[in-house]
């Protein structure tokens, strides 16, 4: 029998993970990571953990709890007995239908609201008039997420419905369900996995944002750079230097060597 994880190795887990994701955005400012980043990659948060004994793991960022260089983060961790995905979204009994079933690795749904048409009845004049988000609409729902198998981020996700008469509404600012307790997953190498994986994800996404003219400029002459018979190294540094966005995103700091001031030989 699989050894489910326990309190203190979640506790861990989620500190891998945070601390992960401060080492690489160290080097951006709070003005900066408000533009690159979702709130929950740009502040301190209290974040909760739930260990199902029955079935999953939910780590979710609940609300902000100060500027990221303050350091104020809040941990709490938890068990309970339902399966997961029933204690951290609402459950909609005499319903037959969901909105995502996740069997796969690495998943993330982002920006979108997900609305039962029982709510959206009532309230369709207000939400077209006021919701800017993408609105997904569902008939007949019992749940909202189900993970079978493997894992799902969601991001900025926001929920409304009704249950025996009574609106419902729940804002996801970061929300990760995984498809296992097993203690084997949660290891503080996973954990940094993902947290490379996340800030990575969001950099990446400067890429198109390059004037397409200024990146063929630079392909043309890393080009000429690298044919040449004779290359140097201070000459791939400075190119380097002129054109970061050849680098990874994610790259901590660039140091620039300056040439030898005399030939040394190896021994």
């Amino acid at each position: 029998m699989q050894q489910i994880v326990s309190k203190d190795q979640l506790q861990k887990f989620i500190q891998a993970y945070l601390l992960q994701i401060k080492e690489m955005t160290a080097k951006h400012t709070s003005i900066e990571r408000g533009l690159l980043f979702p709130e929950y990659l740009s502040y301190c948060f209290h974040v909760k953990g739930y260990i199902s004994k029955t079935y999953g793991v939910a780590i979710e960022f609940v609300e902000p709890t100060g500027e990221w260089e303050a350091d104020d983060w809040k941990i709490d961790i938890q068990e309970v007995n339902e399966r997961i995905e029933n204690v951290v979204l609402p459950l909609i009994p005499g319903g037959k239908n969901g909105f995502f079933e996740i069997n796969g690795e690495n998943n993330v749904i982002e920006d979108l609201n997900l609305i039962t048409d029982t709510f959206f009845t009532k309230y369709k004049d207000v939400i077209k008039t006021l919701s800017k988000g993408t609105n997904l609409l569902g008939k007949d729902i019992e749940w909202f997420v189900r993970v079978k198998g493997g894992d799902v981020k969601l991001v900025d996700i926001g929920i409304a419905c009704r249950v025996d008469d009574k609106d419902i509404l729940k804002k996801v600012k970061f929300l990760w369900i995984i498809g296992t307790n097993s203690a084997e997953f949660f290891s503080e190498n996973v954990a940094k996995q993902h947290a490379t994986q996340d800030v990575q994800r969001y950099l990446t996404r400067l890429i198109p944002k390059i004037p397409i003219s200024l990146l063929m400029e630079s392909i043309e002459y890393y080009y000429q750079l690298v044919r040449k018979k004779e290359i140097m190294e201070e000459d791939v540094l400075k190119f380097l230097l002129n054109h970061p966005f050849m680098l990874s995103l994610d790259i901590e700091q660039l140091f620039y060597k300056p040439k030898l001031s005399e030939k040394y030989v190896p021994d």
